[in-house]
């Protein structure tokens, strides 16, 4: 799953102030019933006649309604809470969507001040998570070969959906999801984003919805404007918040740890052979504390075989003011702390990452007897790593 980059996470996203302001108002000759009415744009708009731009703007407009955030809530969104069954509530999105071809499409205005379009594509295709294998989202009283409700939200302009900044899927009857992608756009910060999520997640409102996070946080230099290097945000949130239980984004957000056997993957992901299997939520937050809770003279101990992870681990400390005392947690933290002081974020950044592929990410134990302490700490680690797979179960 794709999520949140580095400004997202950790600044506030500067809005681009735009003249979007536009008057909308209700079509009558396209009510879809008695409550339902589709909102398009109004002739009166400041759209000049002979550009070509515009005649593009005019040719969608033409096929595609617009509505304000606020209209969609009070037109589409009240209706599906009250709307209990599944199929009802995905004819409700059709209704009042417009249909082109294959799909249903809708460009919604969240922001005039901010200039915040998004294009919203609803459709049934081919089940292409990027890491779940679709046999587990297969409802059983359904043909094998079933189609799969999806999701898409742009982030778009007058004219042209830019880029995608939001993916979910639903199983045929509803009883499976899954939040595949989510991040911020150029005019969205990731939690507007995640609101407009809330948004589809009522919609389907699916019986279990999967999340599945190997989602690696970017490092964008800022003197050459690409990225040079990642690290996983769930660990960042693990070992770094001031929250006791580390917990990420998503699961203060709902999405909960899942034991699980042998649960279906896709074949292209060859570290976990095709399936997962992990421990129940109590044993994820065990290994998250025992991490967090180890001495950095412990750490430096354990890492002896590996010279280079010591010196890395030393100068860290050096830098933040760290003895061996303190703990994981205390260094970690102390490193996210600057992450958010803009002006300090890249190079903080860089430092967790150096911890992380130093001090955290897999490493052997060391040859000989292991203590009790010492075998539970690499048992955490090994948790704390391969731990991916979470869920939100409906309300």
């Amino acid at each position: 799953m794709q999520f949140l980059t580095q400004s997202s996470t950790y600044f506030t996203t500067l809005p681009v102030i735009v003249d979007h302001k536009r008057k909308f108002e209700a079509d009558e000759n396209l009510t879809e019933g008695p409550e339902i009415k589709k909102i398009c744009l109004s002739d009166q708009t400041n759209i000049e006649p002979g550009d070509d731009s515009n005649d593009e703007f005019r040719e969608i407009v033409e096929q595609t309604h617009w509505i304000t955030l606020e209209k969609f809530d009070e037109l589409l969104m009240s209706q599906i809470v009250q709307t209990k069954k599944f199929g009802d509530r995905i004819k409700l999105v059709k209704n009042f969507f417009s249909r082109k071809g294959e799909q249903f499409e809708l460009w919604i205005e969240v922001d005039a001040e901010k200039g915040q379009i998004v294009k919203l594509i609803f459709s049934e295709t081919k089940f292409k998570s990027t890491a779940l294998h679709r046999k587990k989202f297969l409802e059983s009283k359904l043909n094998p070969d079933q189609k799969h409700f999806y999701m898409e939200v742009y982030e778009a302009t007058e004219t042209v959906a830019l880029k995608p900044i939001l993916e979910v899927y639903a199983s045929k009857l509803g009883n499976y999801g899954e939040l595949t992608s989510i991040k911020k756009g150029t005019r969205f910060t990731g939690s507007e984003v995640y609101s407009i999520y809330q948004r589809i997640e009522t919609i389907f409102n699916t019986k279990r919805t999967f999340l599945y996070d190997d989602a690696l946080l970017g490092i964008e230099s800022p003197k050459l404007k690409v990225e040079v290097g990642s690290y996983p945000l769930r660990m960042f949130d693990a070992l770094a918040s001031l929250d006791d239980e580390g917990k990420s984004w998503y699961e203060r957000k709902g999405f909960l740890p899942i034991a699980c056997r042998n649960f279906p993957m896709l074949d292209e992901k060859p570290w976990n052979g095709g399936t997962i299997t992990q421990k129940n939520a109590k044993a994820y937050r065990l290994a998250i504390s025992t991490v967090r809770k180890t001495k950095l003279k412990d750490l430096l101990r354990l890492l002896e075989e590996f010279p280079e992870s010591v010196e890395s681990v030393k100068h860290l400390m050096a830098k933040y003011q760290k003895d061996g005392e303190s703990t994981i947690h205390q260094l970690a933290w102390s490193i996210g702390e600057d992450c958010r002081i803009p002006d300090q974020a890249y190079r903080c950044m860089r430092d967790f990452e150096l911890f992380h592929a130093m001090a955290i990410h897999n490493f052997e134990p060391p040859e000989g007897e292991l203590s009790k302490a010492d075998k539970s700490f690499f048992n955490a680690l090994t948790i704390l790593n391969e731990y991916c797979l979470f869920q939100k179960k409906a309300s």
